[in-house]
């Protein structure tokens, strides 16, 4: 075993145990100097070095051995150098750890946002600073607690941004695809008028009496007698009102089964005109 020996701030070298008996007893070091060895936690005054029971010198002439004194005197402050390593409880944490910490506490409450980030930030860096200098700085555990709570608080922020967009979004969203879905059925029931006139031609002027009777001759595809607005699951989505290709062409040929928002409807009239109709539109007079 090797003991570091020190007086106040200065380190006064390596020794052996028996150097550090024989130093005591010649006077060469001082009962108050401090020793430490490796495997020991703090400096530690030789009067009371594990292993090392100094010989006492002589009393001076004139004084009677027991008047010598029996406790050191007070300890100097221990030399604070690379070997010391501060008892347990004593080592300050680190400044950055109770930064992240109290970031971290707050970006889970009111300020996920803008206190997640520096949690973050300063966890890692406290950590990093107690690895590089351990014995001390403290304060591991509150590091690591700042950059959970940390994370956790980005992913609530992450969540509550994601939350807005789609707050954004699905409105305009919806918009885009009513409006799909009005110009889709507009399109298939501008081709079923043009099947009833071509029909009402081969008829003596006299519209289909339903629309199925156009398909395949007058309508190539009976997937244009269904309406988005309707939904796929109807297979006519429009209801139909007949009639002759003489009929005013302001008469309502068609109408879309559903309606957008519980008040916009398809129309289609006789003359193959179409509108988005935004209440039931009046029908023509031999439909009422």
């Amino acid at each position: 075993m090797q003991i570091h020996v020190a007086r106040g701030d200065q380190e006064l070298g390596i020794f052996s145990p028996d150097e550090v008996r024989n130093g005591l007893a010649s006077g060469k070091f001082q009962s108050t100097d401090y020793g430490w060895a490796e495997g020991r936690t703090e400096w530690t005054p030789l009067s009371a070095f594990p292993g090392i029971t100094p010989t006492m010198p002589a009393a001076p002439q004139g004084v009677a051995p027991g008047a010598m004194p029996s406790q050191p005197r007070a300890a100097a402050a221990p030399p604070w150098g690379t070997a010391v390593m501060p008892a347990a409880g004593q080592i300050p944490p680190s400044g950055l750890a109770i930064a992240s910490l109290v970031c971290g506490i707050l970006s889970l409450t009111f300020m996920p946002i803008f206190s997640a980030l520096p949690a973050v930030i300063c966890g890692h860096m406290a950590r990093s600073q107690i690895k590089k200098a351990p014995g001390t700085v403290g304060g591991s555990g509150m590091a690591l607690a700042g950059l959970i709570t940390g994370y956790a608080g980005m992913f609530l922020a992450v969540l509550g941004i994601v939350a807005i967009l789609a707050s954004i979004a699905l409105p305009a969203f919806t918009v885009a695809r009513t409006k799909a879905q009005q110009t889709i059925s507009l399109s298939n029931g501008r081709q079923v008028g043009i099947g009833c006139r071509a029909y009402a031609k081969d008829h003596g002027g006299e519209f289909p009496k339903a629309l199925d009777e156009l398909v395949p001759k007058y309508l190539p595809d009976a997937k244009l007698l269904t309406c988005p607005i309707s939904g796929p699951s109807v297979p006519i989505g429009y209801e139909y009102y007949g009639g002759k290709d003489s009929d005013p062409g302001s008469n309502i040929l068609l109408v879309s089964k559903a309606a957008v928002r519980g008040r916009e409807r398809v129309v289609i009239h006789v003359d193959g005109s179409g509108e988005v109709a935004r209440a039931m539109p009046e029908l023509p007079p031999h439909t009422r």
